[in-house]
């Protein structure tokens, strides 16, 4: 079968990870904001010099080009971050600039399951969500699904990747619901599959296995 190179690359990582490499199980921190990407699209809007007013789309390299001021680097950037960078940029033509920023056109958050998932996938990823009801969204886990290791990546600010493993035994068996962790958008959820098959995959050979080795 070929793989998506999507795939392909999360197979390498995969294979790469020792055993024990994980985050600390922290939830995400509440005043996580959204920050620009090439694509997106905004409203540079100034109250006070209607003029001014644009709607501008990022593009590719992450930077707009904008009038007189020229061409200003946005992607990565929060809201607030963005503001205050083009109030620098706009104070060298006026004085104490009035700017909001209102996003347009934007990639809502999301997080991508895949492996031993019934429904792998990129889901929307609404308000505060844990990996567990994340596999639960893309249909829980398959049969063959190796529930002691589900593996979550995320992408860190200095473009590395942070991994957390899981062990979905513990969390749904024992109930140690504090091993769980939140997803971040753009996070992916990855459980291999098991070593051993499950018992019901196993199920109409064990029901025969005594006539099997009947004496004759």
């Amino acid at each position: 079968m070929k793989l998506l190179p999507a795939m392909a690359v999360v197979l390498a990582v995969l294979a790469s990870t020792p055993a024990g490499l994980a985050r600390q199980a922290e939830p995400a921190s509440p005043d996580e904001r959204y920050r620009i990407r090439q694509g997106d699209s905004f409203d540079l809007i100034f109250p006070l010099v209607p003029t001014f007013n644009r709607t501008v789309a990022v593009q590719p390299d992450g930077y707009v080009t904008l009038p007189i001021v020229g061409d200003v680097g946005v992607a990565g950037q929060t809201v607030p971050e963005l503001e205050a960078t083009f109030r620098e940029r706009y104070s060298t033509i006026l004085r104490d600039p009035v700017i909001s920023i209102v996003l347009r056109d934007f990639e809502k958050p999301y997080f991508i399951a895949t492996g031993e998932v019934e429904r792998p996938g990129k889901y929307e990823l609404r308000g505060e969500t844990t990996v567990a009801q994340a596999v639960a969204m893309a249909g829980g886990l398959k049969d063959r699904a190796r529930r002691s290791r589900v593996l979550l990546y995320s992408g860190t600010a200095n473009g590395t990747v942070d991994v957390t493993e899981l062990n979905f035994k513990r969390l749904l068996n024992d109930g140690q619901l504090e091993g769980d962790v939140n997803v971040r958008t753009g996070d992916m959820i990855f459980v291999p599959k098991s070593r051993m098959p499950a018992a019901s995959t196993l199920f109409p050979v064990l029901s025969i296995l005594p006539w099997l080795i009947r004496p004759f």
